[in-house]
Order: C-alpha cells, then structure tokens, then sequence
C-alpha cells in the first residue's frame, strides 16, 4: 500500500496487500483500506513456501519473492505494549489506525502471521510465547474443554489446521491439539458429515 504514517506521524513502509479488491475490469481495492494481519500473514506464509519449493531453479524469482515478503511490515501491526498483534489496521488518508482488538490465541488462524513477523525479526519471540492457549473466564459462554490442553476460541477446523499446510506439527503439542480436534469433530457429526467451519 505504500507509505504510511502511524498516529505519532512516523513514515512506515508497508506493501501489505488491502483486504478487499474488485475484480472487475480493474483491479480496485474496495474495502475501505483496511488491512487484515491474518491474511497478510497467510500470504506471507505462502510466499516463503513458494522460495523454498522454487529453491535454486529459478534465483531471479526467489530473489522477487523474498524482497515481496520482506517489505511486509509486520511491526507496524503489532502494540508492543500488549505484545500482540492488532486484528488489523484501517488505512485513511495516509494515516494507519490500528484495530482496537487484538489475537492472542495460539490457536487461531493468526499463528502464520506470528511465525513469520517473528522469523522475520520485525516483532520479539516473547509476542509468540505470551499466546494464551486456550480461553477461562475472560468472555461469557465460552466452551472450555478442560481435556484439551489448547483449545481455539470458535473450535473451527481453520483455525486448527490452516497453519499445518505450512507448518511442521508432528510430534509437539500443536499436533496433539490438531489431532483432538478432529477426533472431537468426527464424534460430533451430523450424518456423514463433519467438521466445523466459519460458515456454520
């Protein structure tokens, strides 16, 4: 998106990508500027597992690739008060305005864009370390399992296993937890189907 000034007015460099675009006749971003920490991380995500599929085959586009991912600017998505990441941020009039919520979930469809904004040094491993692994008390009507050690907050089949198409899980706890997960949701089907999605 260019350059932007956060609300002390300091210029940041940001070429993350807007979350809403038209995709009729020309491109047009059509979503009041917002920019979503989760899909950038999940592009992000995708974009570091194209350079280590091309590999050594194709330099330039590796080279065009890596630049892509290292000009996403995950610092300035991130409060280091809190340690944690915003929602998102609203770009208006070259100013960013940081969402006044926050993930910090381990298991969320947020743990790509904390994997890469910590491999990529632009917010601290503690960010990583302080993610709670499962809801108590803090929100009414939350269904904590006490079995599970880590436990999403909606219990959505995304927000286990989207990060395990590019992360290694077998063998520690993030495994485990995908694999209750979908013993959970194979018990609790409805007919022959099962799994539980955004769109229920």
């Amino acid at each position: 998106i260019g350059t932007v000034r956060d609300r002390a007015g300091n210029a940041h460099p940001v070429e993350h990508l807007y979350n809403w675009y038209s995709i009729d006749g020309i491109p047009r971003e059509i979503g009041n500027g917002f920019i979503s920490t989760v899909d950038n991380g999940n592009l992000s995500e995708c974009l570091m597992a194209t350079i280590t599929a091309v590999g050594k085959s194709d330099p330039a586009l590796v080279l065009d690739v890596k630049q892509m991912v290292e000009r996403m600017r995950f610092d300035v998505l991130y409060n280091p008060v809190k340690d944690a990441l915003y929602n998102g941020a609203q770009v208006k009039d070259g100013i960013l305005h940081p969402t006044a919520g926050y993930y910090d979930m381990l298991i969320s469809e947020a743990r790509s864009a904390y994997a890469v904004a910590v491999m990529l040094g632009h917010i601290p491993a503690s960010a990583w370390k302080n993610l709670k692994q499962k809801l108590g008390k803090e929100m009414d009507n939350i269904d904590s399992n006490p079995d599970l050690e880590l436990q999403s907050y909606t219990g959505t089949m995304f927000e286990y296993l989207t990060t395990r198409l590019f992360m290694r899980h077998e063998g520690t706890p993030l495994g485990q937890a995908d694999r209750q997960a979908l013993h959970h949701q194979m018990n609790d089907r409805a007919g022959v189907l099962w799994g539980k999605s955004e769109a229920d």
